[in-house]
């Protein structure tokens, strides 16, 4: 295979200003993967526009499918399809396994765990103990008011996506 392209850390090609990821930088890859860089070439991006020196392209902790309260989700089986016979694929270069139809599509985005990401899904709110969990009248979203936190850790252990981490102070 020919070798790609080179980025930085931040997803900067060697051409300042311009930034590359996904299978221009990883070759073939995973959906997840490109879409991860799209998300972090975003932000060095913003940095660059900014002219930030620090960067927010911190990477948040990894979540493992066994690290995931699946309790919570409903399950469902992964779509699969069936390639085309071996005679057919002999004869021309159509693609190995037709296109997923719409429908199809959004089944499989439904099985999505949103790992690491909060979808609002009001478990921190109904499991806090200490009312330190409130709606924001402004976004309608959760937002945490730490003077109330006893950090007893419910929330956390009822995220069903684990975007909420218990970190020690310093």
């Amino acid at each position: 295979m020919a070798s790609l392209r080179v980025a930085t850390e931040n997803l900067m090609t060697s051409i300042d200003g311009v930034f590359a990821g996904g299978d221009a930088v990883l070759g073939l890859e995973t959906v997840s993967a490109a879409i991860g860089q799209g998300t972090r070439a975003a932000s060095a991006i913003e940095d660059y526009i900014d002219g930030n020196v620090e960067s927010r392209l911190a990477s948040p902790p990894v979540i493992h499918s066994k690290d995931l309260n699946t309790y919570y989700y409903q399950k469902t089986r992964r779509f699969e399809k069936e390639a085309l016979p071996i005679h057919m694929r002999l004869k021309h270069f159509k693609e190995l396994y037709p296109a997923l139809d719409p429908e199809a599509i959004i089944d499989e985005s439904e099985r999505c765990f949103s790992c690491g990401l909060c979808y609002n899904c009001g478990n921190c709110f109904m499991y806090c103990p200490d009312n330190a969990v409130k709606i924001s009248e402004k976004t309608g979203l959760y937002e945490f008011d730490l003077d109330f936190c006893k950090g007893c850790g419910l929330c956390a252990k009822e995220c069903p996506c684990r975007y909420i981490q218990m970190t020690l102070e310093k």
